[in-house]
């Protein structure tokens, strides 16, 4: 093995033009590879840090009119606790966002509010001080609260002794119990403060649990739990049909901390790379071919003098594998430069954030073994054929017919074509992918955009506790407030509230009856979503209005009540009829819990334009607008219309709306094209990765067909010599080199084609507003690459139309 390995190193600095290349192509194709894997190993392989997290599981409610997992019923909840033994441990999770009053300025968290149980099931205990104790979750014992680690050591300095003492939390008096271990976190953010949640008896149709966690019993697996949990979900749809019927159960594992088509999205990433490393090792299994034929007579000598097939198969290999490692050693190094280019436009904030704050890629003994195995199995691959190819020939006839220069038999001839068709179609396959994305990006940022004017608007949010205010009355007057302050700045134009903004989509949904058809179960109603407005919003986002009339000052408390809906509602629930001045009953959410609630009559005053789409199911959703007078809402965004550069409003804002309470925090100040960029950054990045990729492999999938046309020309010279004495036109001749390089090519663009069609629906839900099987995409795909391959032949074409007859008679 040393012989072999010196012998390789030898032919190394023999060669070193086409030992440079080989290396470099091993690199790129293991580079990329390896850089796509340090994340996936960082985000998706790590082990979730706690203890028995193959037991955790997060169990949520299926809606009956919208897919996937959904909040839960408090007394649900009850009852799951109740009547399941499948569980070790079972905890409800709700949102706890607070306030926290400082001397100098409030400041919002998003925290947790949670049951007692909740930290037993993860194993976890506090840092300092303690956890929950049972009981703490009753009425009048809640006001204690346990610390993140981070907000104890950035807010409280670190300090010991803010055990027992007290904060204001939305106001009111809280008792610091605990701080948590540094990196306990729980879920994708990290939380700074977890709440006792308080479980009244709601209505049970009101579902405003976030999630349930539990750990299983020893023993147990998912799919029993499932099946307990399914039975006792028929059970109470029976029992209670009104808000049950229809609803299901869902358990799964306990989800790891991604963010939106992460995990999908990076195996995505993973299977492209995977494609360039395919070529990469075709256009080294070429090269190899090449390189053996070149060296057929040096072989054959060494079998004449006693080497053996399989010594002269280790041989080759440990050349390759050299070259391998050689190549997996620099492709470390160019996927250490890819990290470094993409983690910066790796989406960490808004709606689309990536992975949790703090996680750690790096390219580590993990990545570095799965970096060298990777080079090591490619240097196999595209050097054992040729090395058994080499072992295999004709002892005497290649001695006595050998010459120095390229030689190889028919076989060898069809492989390299057959490996040529091999590279088109992968690229092909990538091409694709990479046109469709793009395709679908620009389709999803012109959608985004759509039905409102974004330019100058800035947006903000107002965490209110939900005991701040009893009364609609008393929060709108406090809104009324804030707003007449921030309206006297100077530069603004339009002050509004709501409840989301562009592009968040819609934060609730409405069971809502349409007055003149059957009548249903609440919980089969028709599901709209649902936004609260001032009626200057539509003025301040700019949003264009198709029929009737927007809502307006005179909707208000007392008034009949009014809604405005948006397009997709109207063609969607009001076909063939006009919607204007027709009535759907849904109900208000009241201002404090309240056992039952009963319908109110809306009637639709407007139709709007559709105002983006959802970035969570990337559709555009059926929605109601109401005024915030006739259904007031705590925790509203600002909504400002600006005449100057927005960022110039932001501390002139949080000053106004001090003057009017000093613990009301302002969070989240951002323009409207902010949240826009942060909606469409994991779209863009993975465009561009994909284009990029789908680039590297044209790259090399010319350089492959150049390759063997060269190799071709230089095989036929003398046949070429032969033909142009005898009268051979150039055209001839151009086809003669360029017959079967063209059959080889339609050949990859003909399984390409029909690989990029079965791949493009793994993708499908990547795309926005385009067919997975896009006619011009394929089309243009082809016919790019059709003039890749033209420019890879022209070279070698053009030397063998000018070859000199003369000296092509006397090369052999």
């Amino acid at each position: 093995m040393l012989h072999d390995l010196r012998y390789a190193l030898r032919l190394i600095r023999k060669t070193p033009i086409a030992s440079v290349i080989a290396i470099v192509t091993v690199a790129i194709g293991v580079g990329a590879n390896t850089a796509i894997f340090s994340i996936i190993h960082a985000v998706l392989l790590k082990p979730l840090p706690y203890a028995d997290a193959d037991r955790l599981v997060q169990i949520s409610e299926s809606w009956p009119t919208l897919p996937g997992p959904r909040p839960t019923s408090r007394l649900n909840y009850y009852d799951w606790v109740a009547q399941s033994d499948v569980f070790e441990r079972i905890a409800a999770v709700s949102w706890g966002s607070a306030t926290i009053g400082t001397a100098e300025q409030p400041f919002w968290v998003d925290g947790s509010l949670v049951s007692p149980s909740y930290f037993d099931v993860f194993g976890l205990h506090a840092e300092i001080g303690r956890t929950f104790a049972p009981g703490e979750d009753q009425p009048g014992r809640d006001h204690v609260v346990v610390l993140g680690h981070r907000l104890w050591t950035s807010r409280f300095g670190g300090d010991r002794a803010v055990i027992g003492s007290t904060i204001r939390l939305n106001g009111e008096p809280f008792t610091v119990i605990g701080v948590m271990p540094e990196g306990a976190r729980l879920h994708f953010y990290e939380t700074p403060l977890w709440r006792p949640l308080v479980l009244p008896s709601y209505s049970r149709a009101s579902r405003d649990l976030q999630f349930v966690e539990a750990k299983l019993r020893p023993g147990v697996t998912i799919a029993q739990a499932r099946a307990q949990m399914n039975t006792i979900a028929d059970r109470l749809a029976r029992q209670y049909p009104d808000a049950n019927k229809g609803y299901g159960v869902i358990v799964e594992p306990f989800p790891r901390p991604v963010g939106l088509d992460v995990e999908a999205s990076l195996y995505l990433l993973f299977a492209a790379v995977g494609m360039v490393l395919l070529i990469a090792c075709v256009n080294l299994a070429n090269l190899a071919i090449v390189r053996g034929a070149a060296r057929a007579r040096e072989i054959a000598i060494r079998a004449a003098l006693g080497a053996s097939r399989a010594q002269i198969v280790r041989q080759f290999l440990t050349e390759h594998l050299v070259i391998a490692v050689g190549g997996g050693i620099a492709g470390v190094a160019i996927g250490y430069a890819i990290l470094r280019l993409m983690i910066p436009s790796i989406p960490t904030t808004g709606l689309r954030t990536a992975y949790p704050e703090g996680t750690v890629i790096a390219i580590d003994r993990v990545v570095w073994i799965f970096a060298m195995t990777l080079s090591v199995v490619s240097g196999i691959a595209f050097g054992l054929a040729p090395a058994i190819g080499a072992a295999r020939r004709p002892l005497v006839e290649t001695i006595r017919d050998g010459t120095p220069g390229v030689t190889g038999g028919p076989g060898q001839k069809g492989l390299r074509h057959t490996l040529v068709a091999a590279e088109v179609a992968l690229a092909f396959v990538l091409l694709t992918g990479a046109g469709l994305l793009i395709q679908s990006f620009f389709t999803l940022t012109e959608r985004i955009d759509s039905g409102f004017d974004r330019a100058g608007v800035l947006t903000g949010t107002l965490p209110m506790p939900p005991s701040r205010f009893d009364t609609g009355a008393a929060l709108n007057r406090y809104l009324d407030e804030i707003a007449a302050g921030v309206e006297a700045l100077p530069g603004v134009r339009d002050v509004a509230f709501a409840d989301a903004v562009p592009p968040m989509g819609t934060p609730y949904f409405k069971l809502i009856q349409i007055v003149g058809q059957p009548i249903v179960p609440f919980a089969s109603r028709l599901n709209s979503g649902f936004k609260v407005v001032s009626p200057s919003y539509f003025r301040a986002v700019g949003l264009r209005l198709i029929d009737g009339r927007v809502l307006s000052e005179d909707d208000r408390e007392g008034a009949p009540f009014a809604v405005v809906i948006n397009q997709t509602m109207a063609a969607t629930y009001f076909k063939g009829t006009n919607p204007i001045g027709q009535q759907i009953l849904f109900r208000r959410a009241p201002m404090q819990p309240a056992p039952s609630v009963p319908d109110d009559v809306w009637t639709i005053v407007g139709v709007i334009a559709d105002e983006g789409i959802s970035p969570y199911e990337r559709t555009t959703q059926a929605v109601a607008y109401a005024t915030r007078e006739q259904h007031p809402r705590r925790n509203l965004h600002l909504v400002i219309r600006t005449m100057v550069a927005a960022t110039t409003l932001e501390d002139p804002i949080r000053k106004s709306v001090a003057a009017v309470n000093r613990d009301q925090a302002v969070t989240d100040l951002k323009t409207i094209e902010q949240r826009e960029a942060e909606d469409v950054a994991p779209d863009r990045l993975r465009s561009i990765l994909l284009t990029a990729f789908a680039a590297i492999a044209s790259v090399l999938t010319a350089l492959g067909i150049y390759g063997v046309i060269a190799v071709g020309v230089v095989q036929r010279t003398r046949e070429i010599g032969i033909r142009a004495a005898l009268g051979a036109r150039p055209s001839n001749l151009l086809w003669l080199v360029l017959g079967q390089a063209a059959v080889t090519i339609v050949f990859g663009l003909v399984i390409g084609l029909a690989a990029a069609m079965a791949a493009s629906r793994v993708i499908a839900t990547f795309l926005f507003g385009v067919v997975p099987s896009d006619p011009w995409t394929l089309g243009g795909v082809a016919g790019l690459l059709a003039v890749v391959a033209a420019a890879a032949c022209y070279l070698p074409a053009r030397q063998a139309v000018s070859m000199d007859p003369l000296a092509a008679l006397k090369s052999e």
